[in-house]
Order: C-alpha cells, then structure tokens, then sequence
C-alpha cells in the first residue's frame, strides 16, 4: 500500500508530472521523504572552478564549466502538513557547498514555509534561481582552504563538478547538428564522436582516422587532425576490434617506454623512481637512493654486480632481481586494486567495473551503488548513471599526485614482463 498520506499526496504527485523527465523525484513510503535533484541554474554561460591544490602552498587551479552538479533536497513530512505544522525535516547535500552554507541553505528553505501551504516547489524554485547568488556566488566558484568542511574532499569536488558538465555537455552535443572535422558536412550528435580536445568527428571519418594511425604502427600518435590531441583509450577501444584493440594496448605501451626508459620502481617502497646520473636511482616517495642497475645500496661507478654485457650476474643478483620484480608486480597490483575498484558500501567486497554504466550491483548481497563515488543509489542524481568517458580520471584525481606515478609504473613494468 502506498504510504503517501492524501494530506500531501497531491503535493508528491504534482512534484514527480514537474520532474518526470529527468527522473530525479523518489518518494520513500517507509520514511515519507521526498527527496529531489534541484538543477541550479549559473547567471552566464559559464562558471569558473577556482581554487588552491595542496596545504595552499600548491598550484592553482582553473576551470570553466557551463553545468553545475545538482543540489539533493530530502523533505520528510508530518501526519498534518501542510495544514498545521511544517515538514518534519529537510536535508541538503551539494559537493559545491561546505557545510555552513549547507545549514544555512536548510534554515532558510524552513522559513519559507507558510501555514496551511504547500511549500516544496517553492523550495526547488529558489534552489534552481536564488541559491548561488544568496551566496554571493555569481562568475566564480572560489574553493578556499578556509576551515570550512565541505561534504566531500577537494580533489572529489572538482571531478564531480566536471564530470557532471561534461555528461550534460555530451547529452546537448547529441541533439545538435555539428560539422565534422574532416569531410566538413553536418552530421547530428548522434551520429558523431565527440573527442576530449572538443574536435567532432562523423563515424565514418574517426574510423578512418584511427585506422591509418593503427595501420601504420603509430600507436602513440593516434591525434585529433586538428589539435594533434590524444584521441583517447575508450575512443581507440570504441572502433577497434577486440584482437586489434589489444594489439593497439601492447603497442602503446613499448612506444611509451622506448620513449622514457628512466623510468623504474623503487626496491623499498615500490613507488615511482628515477635514474639519474651514474646509475643513480632516486625514489621520491620514500627518498631512497639506489643503484638502478642491482637495486641495491647506490654504490658510484661501475656496479660489480652486472657484467659487461649489462646482465645481472647469477652469483651476484639474480636471486635478489626475481624478489624485486616480485615485489614490483605486487605493488602495481595494489595500486591498480585501488584505483580500479570500488568497494560495496554494503559488505565491503571489491567490484570492478569494464564496461556499461556506473550504476553498479554487488553480486554478494544486491546493494545497488555507484562506481564512481561508492554511494548507494538515490544519493545523488541519475545523471551519474551513464556511459562517459572521464570514468577513470575521476577515479584518479582522488589521488591526482600518484596519477603519474601509476601511468609510469605499468608502462614499465608490462614492458619488462616481455623481455
């Protein structure tokens, strides 16, 4: 039996026909909150993320953005509204407010209520005009490294609110008409790819595109014609076969390692070193110095424990270099564990996502969340739920400084693996 009381009944279901496009209304009957995605409409085109990476000693960051990540409204009601008593409570969530601003939007939406009236479209109303400039927020969405707490880290703000952007940039590419970068005729969005550089091409001509690239073993210069951009992994994989795709990965791989072959792990941490001068291998991570040709204490000069071939000698290394490369696959491992997989807020077991959408369903105990933030569902907007491409930069910018690290590490080590 629905648990919607005739007292606002009417309310709920005029609030759902409003909103039924984007999907965004769920009414709980066990709780008897209505909980809302409030779309906040930005004063000009665009809104520009500012703010300070790091303990504010760190680089500044900014960026543009034409869509702002939606404001979740929670109502619970009473037996008697909206006749004789206000809603039971309200509840905000917003990554782009801190927590203050958070108690401040919730006290003022509690004050617009007037006895025997309605008052929830009101609220979602003044969420979508009003909120950003009763905050005084009109051009720039200044993060500081005030002691204000936010909902949210940093790190997460800012790939939530660019993903977001990006999303509703995608779904209004689809519904105009572009011209492709290549042949030059008008194509509908839907039948066009999209690159990260903002270049758009028809199928026809990215397939083409890719194909020559791949042809010719140019695995590190599949580019935008126009910007001479990195198409993109999830572009690559759209319009290659399986066989080919896979070809395209191991290719990719030995290019970028013949161009940096500096690169190495550190024997102690297994974190991203480098070789320097004189067999000199610095990890910045836990700041050991190393001999890059042993993996023992730096010793300068020639290291006794290679030949003149360059290989290790038996007597003196080999044992020694088979636990490091051990040791090495073991850390990427973890590493790879913890960029790539979420676990279920429910029973805590790991799920990794390949393909398809973010909306995820853990096959131990059914919970339904999200890949990308480990919420459950409901949490925040369905707009969440789709195929996008920056699914694995917004895994990494939680831990943006290592996102170098990361790259390195199995660049290095899936070409070793081959020798």
């Amino acid at each position: 039996s629905s648990g919607i009381n005739a007292e606002y009944g009417e309310e709920v279901e005029v609030i759902k026909s409003i909103y039924a496009d984007e999907g965004d209304v769920y009414f709980d009957d066990e709780t008897s909150a209505l909980s809302v995605q409030c779309y906040t409409k930005l004063p000009s085109k665009t809104i520009t993320i500012s703010c300070v990476l790091g303990d504010g000693d760190g680089d500044v960051y900014k960026q543009d953005i034409a869509y702002i990540s939606p404001v979740t409204l929670t109502c619970t009601f009473t037996e008697s509204y909206p006749a004789d008593s206000n809603l039971a409570k309200i509840g905000v969530k917003c990554v782009w407010l801190s927590n203050r601003e958070i108690a401040a939007t919730e006290e003022h939406l509690r004050n617009l209520w007037t006895e025997g009236e309605p008052v929830i479209y009101e609220m979602i109303s003044w969420i979508e005009d009003s909120i950003l400039e009763f905050f005084n927020i009109y051009d720039e969405l200044l993060f500081s490294n005030s002691k204000d707490s936010y909902q949210v880290d940093l790190l997460t703000r800012i790939s939530i609110l660019n993903e977001f952007n990006q999303l509703r940039l995608i779904k209004k590419f689809k519904i105009e008409k572009h011209e492709c970068a290549t042949c030059y005729c008008d194509y509908l969005g839907t039948e066009m790819r999209l690159l990260d550089c903002t270049h758009s091409y028809c199928n026809d001509c990215i397939v083409m595109l890719i194909a020559v690239q791949y042809q010719a073993g140019m695995y590190c210069k599949i580019n935008c014609s126009v910007c001479d951009v990195f198409v993109g992994r999830n572009t690559i994989k759209m319009f290659l076969n399986e066989a080919d795709f896979q070809r395209w990965e191991e290719g990719f791989v030995n290019q970028s390692v013949e161009q940096d072959p500096s690169v190495m792990f550190c024997p102690r941490c297994q974190q991203y070193a480098v070789q320097e001068d004189d067999n000199l291998g610095q990890c910045f991570t836990c700041m050991l110095k190393f001999c890059a040709k042993c993996q023992e204490t730096w010793h300068p000069g020639k290291c006794e424990n290679f030949s003149s071939e360059g290989a290790l000698n038996p007597e003196k290394g080999e044992e020694r270099s088979l636990k490091v490369i051990n040791k090495k696959n073991d850390a990427l491992s973890r590493l790879m564990m913890k960029t790539f997989l979420v676990q279920c807020p429910k029973c805590r077991c790991w799920v990794m996502r390949d393909e398809g959408c973010n909306h995820m369903t853990c096959s131990i105990c059914n919970t339904n969340f999200c890949y990308v933030c480990g919420q459950t569902v409901g949490a925040h907007s369905a707009e969440f739920y789709v195929e996008q491409e920056s699914l694995l930069l917004h895994r990494m910018l939680k831990n943006l400084l290592l996102l170098k690290k990361y790259i390195l590490m199995a660049i290095l080590l899936k070409a070793r693996s081959r020798k």
